[in-house]
């Protein structure tokens, strides 16, 4: 009786350590993977028949664009924390598949700074209209 008593508790001590070893490893991997800071930048382009620039300082607007054409912009980014960053662009909305950025998923050091351009693509047959979304700019420790 004393021996099976002594298997219980060991095996109850191994259980409650490797429970207590998961959730340590559940919140060590939340927080490594939780960004350190986020920005939002509202972007925007139109289709239509006449071309038209929009150099709006508060959002990355493209301005107007005739089917077949592009135009690019190029926004700053820096690292303001004293560690490496990896910086990440996500962007949301109808002109996610008409959007390009130059580069994604880089590694910043700290206090560097980098031009970023950003690309709208109109195809030859693209309909009319309003195309509009947001970046997202993910800053996470390397």
């Amino acid at each position: 009786m004393l021996i099976r008593k002594r298997k219980n508790n060991i095996f109850l001590k191994i259980f409650l350590l490797i429970v207590v070893l998961i959730i340590l490893g559940v919140i060590l991997f939340l927080f490594l993977t939780k960004p350190l800071d986020h920005k939002t930048i509202k972007t925007s382009f139109i289709v239509s028949d006449k071309m038209g620039f929009d150099l709006n300082k508060n959002e990355l607007t493209f301005g107007s664009l005739k089917p077949g054409n592009t135009a690019s912009r190029a926004i700053a980014i820096e690292n303001l924390f004293d560690k490496r960053v990896i910086i990440t662009f996500n962007v949301e909305g109808n002109i996610k598949d008409y959007l390009i950025v130059s580069e994604n998923d880089f590694i910043l050091e700290s206090r560097e700074k980098r031009n970023v351009t950003f690309t709208a693509l109109s195809y030859k047959n693209q309909s009319y209209g309003n195309y509009t979304g947001k970046i997202n700019v993910i800053f996470k420790y390397v």
